[in-house]
């Protein structure tokens, strides 16, 4: 028997009591391991989310940079206004260039609280900077976002779960 010292006194501890108390220790360790690596994953499947909608939102606003090129060159940027408001998934804007600092390339930005932003350069045949789009949303509003999300979430924990308490023969 091993003394276990207490704020007040000494206190005999068994051997089983020490058992116990070691296991208990252990089962601790490796619940809260499970749990970082229940984190990690959930953060990479966010990480890995974003990306998506990042390369969903690049190739929609490839796909307005046409017309809104045509539409400056004839020089009928009002015509640009009414195809933003057709976008029902996300805020569309278009901003004409002026004398400020340009966009080189698209920039994605992350808002408090799950928002998101997305600036994406217009640039004219011959180079010239004709303005950017801004594009703003939320992660909730995305179904594609939320379904990937949950998806891939909802797999991870439960094939970690799984290989947790799968006895192994």
């Amino acid at each position: 028997m091993f003394l276990e010292k207490t704020p007040f006194k000494y206190k005999k501890m068994s051997l089983a009591m020490q058992i116990k108390t070691a296991i208990g220790y252990r089962v601790l360790v490796c619940f809260l391991l499970a749990i970082c690596v229940a984190i990690l994953l959930s953060v990479n499947a966010f990480i890995t989310s974003t990306h998506r909608l990042e390369q969903r939102l690049d190739e929609r606003c490839k796909q307005l940079k046409g017309f809104v090129i045509s539409q400056i060159l004839i020089d009928n940027s009002e015509a640009i206004k009414p195809k933003m408001k057709e976008q029902k998934d996300h805020k569309f804007k278009f901003h004409l260039a002026n004398n400020t600092a340009h966009l080189r390339e698209p920039v994605f930005s992350l808002r408090f609280p799950l928002s998101w932003t997305y600036l994406y350069p217009i640039t004219g045949v011959d180079g010239e900077y004709l303005g950017y789009f801004a594009v703003k949303g939320s992660f909730f509003h995305d179904a594609h976002f939320v379904n990937d999300l949950l998806k891939k979430i909802g797999l991870s924990n439960i094939f970690s779960v799984k290989t947790k308490f799968h006895p192994t023969t």
